[in-house]
């Protein structure tokens, strides 16, 4: 595969991840700013400002990789610094062992594990590609778009189900 069809579905599977996060906080920001307050020591004052930025630079890290170009690059940049966020966030609870429960793409009955953190690693990993080789404009005609994006959504699915996954298979 060519490096830039690769790059295209990078940009497609964070253009899938942030909508879906960004989506799933905004439409429930009240149960995202209460984890922040119960699982993250966000003071509960803070917690609702804390997750209103949160979304909102999630949403605007999407905009900003949906647009491409430039602007492509810099979305992806703020998409690396959320991911490395949020893992940092996460490997601080595993390692103190403290039972808290992921809400990136809404509430979940697993507390964060190192799936978790897999998971975050392929989204930089992703982002990153595609900051180093964007391209200028959008490969391939329809067909490889709509494959492309069956790609990205397949990947996302996979990745945001890894718990479930580990379960089905026990």
């Amino acid at each position: 595969m060519d490096v830039v069809y690769i790059s295209e579905l990078c940009r497609l599977l964070i253009l899938i991840v942030l909508v879906s996060s960004a989506y799933t906080k905004t439409t429930d920001i009240g149960s995202f700013a209460t984890s922040l307050a119960d699982d993250f020591y966000v003071p509960v004052a803070y917690s609702r400002p804390v997750a209103l930025a949160v979304a909102g630079l999630e949403w605007l890290a999407f905009f900003s990789v949906l647009s491409g170009g430039s602007w492509g690059r810099v979305g992806a940049i703020l998409a690396v610094v959320l991911f490395v966020v949020f893992s940092a966030v996460m490997l601080e609870a595993i390692l103190k062992r403290r039972r808290v429960f992921c809400n990136c793409f809404g509430r979940t009955k697993h507390p964060v594990s190192s799936l978790d953190l897999l998971r975050n690693t392929l989204y930089v990993a992703a982002s990153g590609f595609y900051v180093l080789n964007a391209p200028y404009e959008i490969p391939g005609g329809l067909l490889a778009q709509l494959s492309l994006i069956l790609a990205a959504a397949l990947c996302f699915l996979l990745s945001s189900s890894m718990h479930e996954i580990k379960n089905l298979l026990r």
